[in-house]
């Protein structure tokens, strides 16, 4: 059977018939049953129907957030009014093994259970005032020339935390251990609360960012603590949205370091050698470039691009809102979070013998090679950027399900805590901050690919609806002709409505990494013009379906993407339809289906 064919196969998932067993905390759950939301409506939905929550006007089903605005989000049904739960922290006494579906006989590397204690309590936990002396973190790139003394004791207090692994392998604050954590929420090692069929996944969610960032604050704590001189530990984040820390920081490719990782892409992550946001390891997709200056270029137009459009739409760049029991269709990863991935990708290395991807390449490693906390601290910062840029607490305040939504992890003393999304948002009261915030984002004059690519297209006319079947997206691009819902609007239509691109039911295998770039333009006899750039679908390899459906089947996944600016830029308002262009790059992938969506946006 090919690969198409078995992508376009459902896998069917067995759920666990263990207890729950979950202790009592300071925290409780509404009981009443709760029917499951939708994050993204099928493309073969013909139905009409929205949200069983409430509802809506079809004109309001996306988000359409920016200052004051809201709306809801492809039935999703997320406004006031809607009747939804937080995601509560797991019982970690009914752990799975994270390994089933990786191509490995060494089991115990890959469960992922975190060690309980005895007696297995979890406690609130209570953020300490803010110190007198707040840490700071600092580009990776500038750390040996101008802080070796926080580099001497960062590389100190790592290498203390890694002589934990022999000296009492066991103890939470151990490198291992904390990998260990990585591994468990991002592999389906524990399900949802009182939702044994439901794994829970942090990813492909908005959960990605204050999950993320919980986990490198107590990985920072941990590492003041074991250090113990009196001064706080930060971590120092990979700049690569600047030209100056694009490269690969030299600090940890240095192999007398604990900083060090083997595992790693030997011709990618060399010291200095600048990270590529389209990178794809196979040469023979098309759009490949090894220009320097091309790269750099676009790279910095890849972050323009994703803030512009997640200005205007919050959630399509933070991701999918997922709540207690949801067992939607789909997930979709928000422009950060795909964005990460490709880091994921290009750092990490793959097994060609076994396909096995190691450390950074996939998430059941990605924790144990210490650059990923220099990723993820980028990742923080940006997310911080714009949150400050968007002013975000105005919309995040609407999302009580979110904010209300709890996580769980050691503290620095080694005892289980749990925090919630609410707590995360203000670093200040974390105790740190960030050097820089500023960026040199822009797209004057960037050709995001050449503009001319391979295309299985000779005249416009080749170019059509996408149709009732999923696609299997191979070696050639997937160009699409779309209808835009409306193409007569007013002035203050326009001035009022977001417009999006949506690629749902998207299938990969995920054992391997996956990518594909979307571009948009208008009809042409030039068919092989694939027009501007809207953004990327990324996944990286991991050992756990994204998630069950109510039927048991393993949720697919979605891409979102604001085209409203592309639209304007192309001089396309009047235009009844739109040509988008799907790039393979990377990884086997089957597409169900391709629209375009116009928003509403409402104010409160």
């Amino acid at each position: 059977m090919s690969m198409a064919s078995m992508m376009m196969s459902s896998l069917q998932a067995t759920a666990s018939s263990a207890p729950s067993l979950h202790p009592k905390t300071s925290y409780s759950s509404r009981n009443a049953p709760r029917r499951s939301t939708t994050c993204i409506r099928s493309s073969g939905d013909k139905s009409g129907e929205e949200s069983p929550l409430i509802k809506l006007d079809r004109r309001n089903m996306l988000i359409g957030l920016g200052g004051g605005l809201y709306g809801t989000t492809l039935g999703l049904g997320l406004d006031k009014k809607a009747a939804a739960d937080p995601v509560l922290v797991p019982d970690l006494r009914t752990c799975k093994p994270a390994h089933d579906l990786f191509n490995t006989t060494n089991t115990t590397d890959y469960a992922c259970c975190l060690p309980l204690p005895t007696p297995y309590e979890i406690t609130d936990y209570i953020i300490p005032n803010p110190p007198s002396n707040p840490g700071v973190r600092k580009p990776a790139h500038k750390m040996a020339t101008d802080y070796p003394e926080e580099l001497t004791r960062f590389e100190t207090a790592i290498q203390k935390m890694r002589d934990l692994d022999t000296t009492d392998p066991n103890s939470p604050l151990g490198f291992r251990q904390q990998a260990q954590i990585h591994c468990a929420f991002c592999n389906g090692a524990y399900s949802q609360y009182n939702k044994e069929a439901i794994p829970l996944q942090v990813h492909f969610s908005w959960f990605f960012l204050p999950w993320h960032r919980w986990y490198i604050y107590f990985f920072e704590r941990i590492l003041t603590k074991l250090l113990d001189d009196g001064n706080p530990v930060t971590l120092p984040y990979w700049n690569y949205d600047s030209t100056a820390g694009m490269g690969f920081p030299g600090i940890y490719a240095d192999s007398t370091s604990s900083l060090y990782d083997d595992l790693r892409n030997k011709v990618n992550a060399v010291a200095g050698n600048n990270v590529d946001l389209f990178y794809s390891p196979d040469n023979t997709r098309p759009l490949i470039t090894l220009d320097p200056q091309l790269i750099v270029n676009r790279n910095l137009c890849y972050f323009q691009t994703i803030f512009d459009a997640g200005a205007s739409d919050p959630l399509q760049f933070i991701g999918c809102p997922i709540t207690a029991g949801d067992q939607s269709n789909f997930a979709y990863a928000g422009y950060l979070e795909n964005l990460h991935n490709v880091v994921h990708q290009w750092t990490g290395t793959t097994d060609d013998e076994n396909n096995n991807n190691f450390d950074m390449g996939n998430f059941l490693r990605a924790a144990r090679d210490p650059i990923f906390y220099a990723h993820h601290s980028n990742v923080d910062r940006l997310w911080e950027i714009f949150r400050t840029r968007n002013n975000a607490s105005n919309f995040e305040a609407k999302y009580h399900d979110w904010l209300n939504s709890s996580f769980v992890f050691y503290d620095e003393n080694a005892k289980l805590v749990k925090v919630t999304v609410s707590q995360s948002l203000n670093i200040g009261q974390l105790g740190y901050s960030y050097e820089s915030l500023e960026s040199e984002w822009n797209c004057n004059d960037v050709n995001m690919l050449p503009p001319k690519s391979p295309s299985p297209c000779t005249s416009a006319s080749s170019v059509q609806a996408f149709g009732a079947l999923p696609k299997a997206l191979e070696n050639d691009p997937i160009r699409v002709l779309v209808k835009r819902p409306n193409s007569s609007r007013s002035k203050s239509e326009i001035q009022n409505t977001l417009e999006v691109v949506m690629v749902d039911g998207i299938e990969v295998e995920h054992t391997s990494s996956t990518r594909f770039d979307v571009f948009i333009n208008t009809p042409s006899e030039d068919c092989t013009n694939l027009g501007d750039f809207a953004g990327s679908f990324t996944t990286v390899a991991h050992g756990a379906k994204h998630g069950e459906t109510s039927d048991g089947n393993e949720k697919k996944l979605g891409l979102k993407l604001g085209i409203t600016s592309m639209v304007s830029k192309l001089n396309a308002e009047a235009a009844e339809n739109l040509v988008v262009s799907l790039v393979p790059r990377m990884g086997s992938v089957v597409v169900g289906g391709v629209h375009i969506e116009q928003v509403e946006k409402k104010t409160v």
